[in-house]
């Protein structure tokens, strides 16, 4: 559902002549981009880890045997697979989160070298810089917030 309201969002925010391209570019942004691509991230590989799991059962299925005698190997081989299957895990999202960490960077430093991402916004900067105070308690106390 984040995916579906993300991209309807930025595609409707985008059409919006005033905001323009500014969630795409805003740094402010990239938090909820960041979210995107982390869902699509785990959806392929959870599509990688089905096509495993569909080809292990295929491989099975082929050097299998019915009789009796193996069925003490087979649950050795079941329990060996539940421990493969735990390690194809953790070795997919390795390879697909720190594959696209490493694109993300490139894209990101090749992008900020042509000036692509604006400022920080001011709103997000009076977070970080304390505020000068007027002497005017009206003045202080609007500008605090």
């Amino acid at each position: 559902s984040y995916t579906l309201f993300y991209s309807i969002g930025t595609v409707l925010a985008i059409q919006v002549p005033v905001v323009g391209w500014t969630p795409l570019k805003s740094l402010e942004q990239m938090g909820p981009l960041l979210a995107f691509g982390i869902f699509q991230l785990l959806e392929l590989c959870q599509v990688i880890l089905r096509a495993k799991k569909r080809t292990n059962k295929n491989n099975n299925k082929k050097n299998g045997s019915t009789n009796k005698s193996n069925k003490k190997s087979n649950n050795k081989k079941t329990f060996m697979n539940s421990i493969i299957i735990d390690n194809d895990w953790l070795m997919v999202h390795l390879q697909v989160f720190g594959t696209a960490a490493a694109l993300a960077l490139v894209i990101a430093f090749v992008l900020n070298g042509r000036g692509y991402f604006g400022p920080i916004s001011s709103r997000v900067r009076g977070l970080f810089v304390k505020h000068t105070k007027t002497g005017n308690p009206l003045v202080d106390s609007v500008a605090e917030h």
